[in-house]
């Protein structure tokens, strides 16, 4: 926070975040933080976590364009005597327009999902030196933990082929393997992609890493041999996206493969919620990426026909990446985008903040439950006693947890997921969470008084400016006397607290 702290400074221009404080104390315990008489208000909240960001929002380092997407238009105004009943157009979670308007005429909108291929059952290894699979595989034997930074670990691949083309990077594929044959290939040396293609023929050599959570091979200058072109690799027909989502069992063996899945349905088309970085979900939970643009407008219901991607992940998710218009065949089925409830959100970026209250950490991704170990640390920086009955936090979408008790000047607050310290993860919490939740990707805090004024707000984020974090460790504020939306002030936490990870929850960084 900038001094006053009746108004904050504007925000650097382009900045989209807004980030909060954390300042000095001395005392450990909730009584030495200077907190009395709090009263605890509980709330059921969501089981969830929130979006992260993906491929296209800066896992990757270029995207390219591409042709217009094939959308089977399925919205022509049906004739008055085909006119569906109104309860046809609920189907889809009340998203559709209305029985008057668009409603779709196509019957594979409402139609029954039709039995897909038999369903992929893990093959033993295939451990060939040489290979992507002999790489990658961690049931090799000898295999060892690849590197998470760089050096990595010196590689070679005898055959590889080329499956997709994003920007200065590629995918590839073994010829022959059928499960961990599939590796990212970051081109560090600028090698001409132009004349790449689905089929090319490849021999590389490079560092073997583990990029935020993604396997992929660094290639070293003059390591990209071209061998030649030849027939490009069929992908993998799935019969269940869940199957390669987060989670997935396939999802770590299937990483960077070509695959195809059909008849799926739209399921959220704005996971990254409060930005748009063009990301939508399919019903099994699998995200569909924008690494290469496509034209496209998602719709929840919509029914994917086919769509065909290399299977990809960044920021927490799992995501399948289309290589152009041609991999999607689509037919809308009149549903609406979803609303994003933070492009509405009750407080603008730099606007006036009474100051009295400081954000000073933020745990958004602990170490094991989100729901029960995520916190939030206030911060009284007056001189006075501060009578918290009627103070609330919140999201920018409306999920909030109001604040009573007495909280002594200097002192602090931690709002977590549950007062019991042996689920939360080690922390000595005050008051809980209620239904406020903490997405992993990026989110948003918000104080406000018992006017409705605004106190403070943070909008984290995990990507640059903002300090990379690993899982587990708190967005920790320096000093509560700086400007809180620079997010250059905040520092990744470094001490455990418990299992639940690293921070200062109570204390000052």
């Amino acid at each position: 926070m900038n001094t006053p702290r009746i108004l904050k400074a504007a925000l650097v221009a382009g900045l989209l975040l807004c980030p909060a404080c954390d300042s000095p104390s001395n005392g450990d315990t909730a009584n030495d933080r200077g907190l009395t008489d709090v009263r605890s208000l509980a709330g059921d909240r969501p089981t969830s976590d929130g979006p992260g960001g993906g491929p296209g929002d800066g896992g990757f380092r270029d995207v390219a364009s591409s042709a217009d997407l094939p959308v089977l238009d399925v919205n022509p105004p049906p004739p008055l005597d085909a006119s569906p009943a109104a309860d046809q157009a609920d189907q889809m979670d009340g998203q559709m327009v209305g029985p008057d308007a668009l409603v779709p005429a196509d019957p594979r909108c409402t139609a029954e999902r039709p039995d897909g291929p038999a369903p992929f059952v893990l093959p033993e290894a295939d451990c060939v030196q040489g290979t992507i699979r002999k790489l990658r595989d961690p049931r090799c034997p000898g295999f060892q933990p690849i590197p998470t930074a760089l050096p990595g670990r010196a590689s070679r691949v005898d055959l590889a082929v080329v499956t997709a083309v994003f920007g200065h990077d590629f995918v590839v594929q073994d010829a022959d393997g059928e499960v961990y044959a599939g590796l990212w290939v970051h081109n560090r040396a600028g090698f001409d992609t132009a004349g790449l293609q689905p089929g090319t023929r490849l021999r590389l050599e490079g560092e073997l890493l583990t990029f935020f959570d993604l396997e992929e091979l660094v290639v070293s200058p003059g390591g990209i041999d071209v061998l030649g072109d030849g027939p490009s690799l069929p992908p993998l027909e799935l019969s269940e996206s869940a199957r390669v989502a987060d989670l997935g069992d396939l999802a770590e063996a299937l990483e960077s493969h070509l695959v195809t899945l059909r008849f799926e349905r739209v399921n959220n088309t704005a996971p990254d919620c409060p930005n748009d970085f063009g990301n939508f979900v399919l019903d099994g939970a699998l995200w569909i990426g924008r690494e290469n643009d496509y034209d496209y407008a998602p719709g929840r219901g919509d029914r994917l026909e086919r769509v065909t991607g290399v299977l990809s992940v960044s920021f927490d998710h799992r995501k399948l990446l289309p290589r152009d218009a041609s991999d999607l065949e689509v037919v809308t089925c009149g549903g609406l985008p979803d609303k994003c409830p933070e492009s509405e959100c009750p407080a603008e970026l730099g606007d006036p903040e009474s100051g009295e209250l400081v954000i000073t950490e933020i745990q958004n991704d602990p170490h094991g439950t989100d729901v029960d170990r995520e916190f939030v640390e206030l911060y009284n920086d007056g001189a006075a006693e501060l009578d918290l009955d009627g103070y609330w936090v919140q999201d920018c979408g409306g999920r909030r947890a109001d604040l009573s008790g007495r909280l002594a000047p200097r002192g602090y607050l931690v709002i977590a997921g549950s007062l019991d310290e042996d689920v939360n993860g080690g922390v000595e919490a005050d008051t809980l969470l209620g239904d406020l939740f903490l997405p992993n990707g990026g989110g948003s805090v918000l104080v406000f008084n018992p006017q409705g004024g605004l106190v403070d707000q943070v909008r984290y984020e995990v990507r640059a400016p903002w300090p990379r974090r690993d899982p587990g460790e708190t967005a920790d504020l320096l000093r509560a006397d700086l400007d809180n939306s620079d997010p250059a002030h905040w520092r990744r936490g470094r001490n455990s607290y418990g299992p639940g990870g690293e921070g200062t929850p109570g204390r000052a960084y």
